[in-house]
């Protein structure tokens, strides 16, 4: 009995959570911050960064553990410092980016579609719009030549083309040459306007492409099959034409978005609803969607179709899969 009472006594101790990645992730985001408004060069944050980290190597081959750690931030956050500046900063000097302005120009270029085409529906009439606006696609674009008189100049960089009605002749990875107008994006033109042109430098896109009809985009080479990014559009495709198809018409627009991050095919009226009721989140892909999904692969496992392991695997293996499919 005594022996029974002192092994019952005996508790293992609690586990600390330690948790270091957060740290690492909240130093990176700090040196994200410094560069965006204290800039300095990019040579700067890297001399830092390595610096900081030789010093790092002696401490911790002395075994000052808490100012190697301590260094060991200093460093990551120099790095973050220097990636945010490279990223923000940055570009290389045939950026198309450097030919776009403000204001609208017309335009010949020969790209390669990063995306394949996504359709805006048009929305409900309005008699307050004068004219009518008609559905559109949208194509991310890397660009490769502009057209200038009848040379042809080389460039890089990303686009954002918006075409007027349907374009159904361009899947991801073929080479396109397209007749639009090119301009910058638009900064805010009122106090406390979104900046949209902000918003796009932060996915390196400086130039933005809007044409005026289908056939002003046109295939001049097949993109290959065995592309990752072409087989994750004809994936999102699919399936964004079977929620068409099984969903009610009026749902499948919000659909698309919840499950596969399609936000453009909500009409303006459905999204400003989510906003002034506070839920606009519920339409971004998150670790909400992702836990839902998940948890038919632990139904799976309960019910006994799965072993623990093949569940752990399978729900890695789709959480993969479905971020890359939704764009990360």
């Amino acid at each position: 009995m005594a022996a029974a009472s002192t092994a019952s006594s005996v508790r293992p101790a609690a586990s600390t959570r330690y948790q270091p990645l957060v740290i690492i992730l909240l130093a990176f985001a700090a040196g994200i911050v410094g560069d965006r408004y204290v800039p300095r060069a990019i040579s700067e944050w890297w001399i830092v960064a390595a610096s900081v980290w030789a010093l790092w190597m002696i401490a911790w081959w002395r075994g000052s553990e808490r100012l190697a750690a301590s260094l060991l931030l200093v460093s990551i956050t120099a790095t973050g410092a220097a990636w945010h500046h490279f990223h923000w900063h940055l570009f290389r000097s045939d950026e198309v980016g450097r030919y776009a302005h403000e204001h609208s120009q017309p335009a010949c270029v020969e790209a390669v579609a990063l995306s394949g085409p996504r359709h805006v529906p048009a929305p409900p009439p309005n008699p307050l719009r004068t004219i009518p606006a008609s559905e559109k696609s949208q194509i991310t674009l890397w660009l490769t030549g502009v057209r200038d008189g009848v040379d042809w100049q080389p460039v890089s960089g990303m686009a954002s083309l918006m075409v007027d009605g349907r374009v159904t002749n361009v899947r991801c990875g073929d080479r396109l040459k397209v007749f639009a107008i090119m301009s910058a994006p638009s900064p805010p033109q009122n106090p406390g306007e979104f900046n949209f042109a902000e918003y796009q430098r932060t996915h390196r896109t400086l130039c933005q492409l809007h044409g005026d009809a289908p056939n002003a985009v046109s295939v001049t080479e097949p993109g290959s099959w065995w592309s990752l990014r072409r087989v994750l559009a004809e994936m999102r495709e699919r399936g964004n034409a079977l929620l068409w198809r099984r969903v009610h018409h009026q749902r499948a627009g919000l659909a698309a978005a919840v499950l596969l991050g399609a936000r453009e095919q909500l009409n303006r009226e459905r999204t400003d609803s989510f906003v002034t009721t506070g839920t606009v989140h519920l339409l971004a892909i998150s670790g909400l969607h992702i836990g839902i999904l998940v948890c038919f692969f632990w139904l799976a496992e309960r019910a006994g179709l799965l072993s623990r392991r093949w569940t752990l695997l399978a729900a890695a293996a789709f959480v993969i899969v479905y971020a890359l499919l939704t764009d990360a």
